[in-house]
């Protein structure tokens, strides 16, 4: 079984890392995915400039989290693959489910921050539009607030 899981460095993707690393044992591989979003919209009536210390900064960050989640890993899982990809103007959803599918992935593996009213209006929600758009099962992991308690 191939699993692929989305992870942004957040503390529901942290959790669900710590979840899909657990499933080792029956993973023939795991993929962990950054998707980068992007930056600006584009359209034929829309133009910009965007510097390219913009686009350096978001390679950064993305390398930053994908060496986040390299740490986590260390040697709890035997076969993972770390990958960054590029929003290039579609959802971050949307890349997530593409990417699982030409990895020929099983099932999505994503954290849920349990956004709700005008929060999830404004912010969206990329795992609902994971589980809407996926043609494969979805596993999504909640938070772990034990570990917040714990830091207080």
């Amino acid at each position: 079984m191939k699993a692929i899981i989305c992870f942004d460095g957040s503390a529901p993707s942290k959790t669900a890392l710590k979840f899909a690393m657990k499933l080792d044992p029956v993973l023939e591989k795991l993929y962990v995915l950054y998707v980068k979003p992007t930056i600006i919209g584009s359209g034929a009536s829309f133009e910009s400039y965007v510097p390219a210390t913009v686009y350096e900064k978001q390679d950064e960050t993305a390398e930053s989290i994908i060496s986040q989640a390299r740490a986590m890993v260390g040697d709890g899982v035997s076969n993972v693959e770390f990958l960054s990809a590029d929003a290039g103007g579609e959802p971050v959803s949307f890349i997530v489910v593409k990417t699982a599918k030409e990895k020929g992935a099983d099932f999505v593996i994503t954290g849920t921050r349990k956004l709700g009213g005008l929060s999830k209006v404004i912010l969206g929600s990329v795992s609902s539009d994971i589980i809407k758009m996926s043609e494969i099962p979805v596993l999504v992991c909640p938070e772990d607030k034990s570990e917040e308690e714990t830091k207080s």
